[in-house]
């Protein structure tokens, strides 16, 4: 590691670790969440991928972030932060608004399956 470079946290091994790394980048980075776990019926209500980690089905691992009213944070900030977090992050724009999505694991793994 370079002189400079912030080190990163491995990804969290429970479902606990996940959502207290979540709720720390909303304290630090005044953020909301505004999805979170789902069933796979209000999933396919809002146009969620099949594999989506926001159902219930693969662990509720996926949040969607928003920086609250009036503050000046940044999207890729709070990617940045997540990431040394050790948590997967992205920033798009579906079914809610532009917002930063999170997950525990990377797309294609299963949390709540062990993967």
């Amino acid at each position: 590691m370079g002189a400079g470079e912030a080190m990163s946290l491995p990804p969290p091994d429970s479902y606990a670790e996940y959502k207290e790394r979540v709720r720390c980048l909303c304290v630090l980075y005044g953020c909301s969440v505004t999805g979170g776990g789902r069933t796979p019926a209000r999933n396919s209500t809002v146009g969620g991928s099949l594999a989506s980690k926001h159902q219930w089905t693969y662990g509720g691992w996926g949040d969607d972030l928003v920086p609250d009213e009036n503050t000046n944070t940044r999207r890729d900030e709070v990617i940045a932060a997540a990431k040394r977090l050790g948590l997967w992050a992205t920033a798009h724009n579906v079914g809610s608004g532009m917002h930063v999505h999170l997950q525990g694991k990377a797309p294609g793994s299963h949390p709540a399956r062990g993967g």
